[in-house]
Order: C-alpha cells, then structure tokens, then sequence
C-alpha cells in the first residue's frame, strides 16, 4: 500500500468512528478527542510496548478522559457524551488485550527480519482474525447462554461494566476534578519521558528506557514485573560473562521455556475441557458445561 493510499484509508476511517458517534449521540469534537487520543497515542505506545520490549499484552495506564480533563471540566460535558465517553473506555480504552494492532506489527516485524516480503503474511493474519473472531463470539455467547454471564469471569461481564459506568456517574455529579496534581503529573510525565528519551540517544550506558515509564503503572506490568526481572537478571548476566555468541546459543532453549509454558497451559486447558475429573481431581462442575 503507497503512502498516499494509507493516509487516505486512515482519515476515512477515522472519519466514520467520528461519525458513528455522532450518530449515537456524541459531540463530533468529544468523538475526535477521544478516539484520537485511543488510536494515535494510547494504541501506538501499548503496541509498541508489545513489539519493541516485549511486553505480552496491551493495556493501557491512563483514558482519554485523563487528558480531556485538563482542557475541559467533565460534568460540562452532559450525560449524553459522558456516558458514551463510559461504552468507548469499556469497548476500547481500558482493557486492550484484544489490540489488533499489536500482532499486525508483530506480523510486520516477523516479515522482516526473516526476509519476507511483508505483504506475504497479510492473509495468514487475517484468517486468524477472521477465525479467532468467529470462535470467540460463538464461546462467548454459547457459555453466556447456557451457563449465565453471572456464573462466568466477573471482570469482562459485570466489574469492568460496573467501573466504568460507575466513573461516569462520578463525572456527571462533578467528582475528581482536574487539579494542581493533575496538571503537575501531566507536565513532569512529558519532562520525564523526554529526558530519558535524551539520555537513551545520547548514553550507550544508560539502562532506562522511556517504555518502561510509560508502561510501569499498568496491569501488565503489576503481574509480570517479577518475570521481566528474572529475564533482565539472567540476560544482563549472560551478555556480561558469556558475550553475545552465549546469548545466541541460549536463546533457542529460552524461546523453548517460553513454548513450553503456553504449552502446558493449552494441554492442562484441553484436559479440563475433556476430562471432568482426573487423578481425583474435580475440574468443573457447572451445570450444563458442554464437555461433561
């Protein structure tokens, strides 16, 4: 795709989020303000927290309504947007594991470091989107129907609706303003970012990437911070006593650790489906579960 082609497919597109959110009831700037914020800053940083360091899935550390804040007071807003603003954040915003964004530069990069043409592994994505899109809705509407969406993980049915629409009624009613401390974190965060950004450029020595930063208050790094720092331990440690031949030589038996746990969690997954006890062990006893 040329550049030109891109750029039009990204403001047409971006156009007809606007409007279809217009259409629901949302002020067309609210719309462009908070979409632009989730797809042109919040979706690029978690991607690439995913593709450049790692990071196993996207989620993000701050809304939309964070930064709108500054500029506006919330409950000016109306219920109307405020409450369009809460489907967005729960749609959206706060729990983006489901980013399509992520595994497309993963595509991408994959692509190119192994001297594909980058347009090759364009169809392979998107069967796997077609097909893990179908196979999601059918479970999730087949467990919600036959078991009872109160009966399934609480966070995507009932806590993370709840939060959200909760935040919303705490902005119509005028809660959590923007004060000194908000405006103070938004200018020491951009002075923060930019001097480690600086230092990354200019010291080879300097360990701290502005990622980090940027990803250190979100979930992901709340349950996997132990992980990332045993990596960091042995890799520091193997560059510096054993050199960058020890590190390749290793690296097929890390990626083989790395393997063999989703493995095992896929093969422990399928047994729970297939088998309702093994070893004496109950796995699931709710009422109607398919595989019984």
């Amino acid at each position: 795709m040329s550049y030109r082609a891109a750029a039009i497919d990204l403001c047409s597109d971006f156009g007809g989020i606007v409007l279809w959110l217009t259409l629901a009831g949302m002020n067309p700037l609210l719309a462009a303000a908070q979409m632009g914020i989730y797809l042109f800053l919040i979706a690029l940083i978690m991607s690439r927290a995913v593709c450049e360091a790692g990071l196993m899935m996207t989620e993000t550390s701050f809304l939309p309504d964070h930064l709108i804040r500054l500029v506006h007071p919330l409950p000016e807003l109306g219920a109307a947007n405020l409450s369009l603003m809460a489907v967005n954040n729960l749609v959206f915003n706060r729990d983006m594991r489901g980013l399509l964004l992520s595994p497309f530069l993963d595509d991408q990069k994959m692509a190119g470091e192994i001297g594909m043409k980058q347009r090759s592994l364009l169809l392979p994505l998107a069967l796997a989107v077609v097909i893990s899109f179908i196979a999601g809705s059918y479970f999730f509407l087949k467990f919600n129907y036959s078991l009872g969406g109160l009966r399934l993980y609480s966070y995507p049915n009932t806590d993370n609706p709840a939060w959200m629409y909760a935040r919303a009624m705490g902005q119509m009613s005028g809660e959590n303003p923007a004060d000194a401390t908000a405006y103070g974190g938004f200018a020491s965060g951009i002075g923060v970012t930019m001097l480690l950004t600086w230092m990354r450029t200019q010291f080879a020595w300097f360990p701290l990437h502005p990622l980090g930063f940027a990803i250190a208050p979100s979930w992901s790094m709340l349950v996997l911070w132990f992980s990332c720092f045993v990596a960091w331990v042995i890799k520091s440690n193997v560059l510096r006593f054993g050199g960058i031949d020890t590190f390749r030589r290793l690296a097929p038996f890390m990626m083989g650790m790395i393997m063999g746990e989703f493995t095992t969690s896929v093969g422990w997954a399928i047994v729970s489906m297939t088998t309702p006890t093994i070893f004496g062990i109950k796995f699931f006893n709710a009422p109607g579960f398919p595989w019984r």
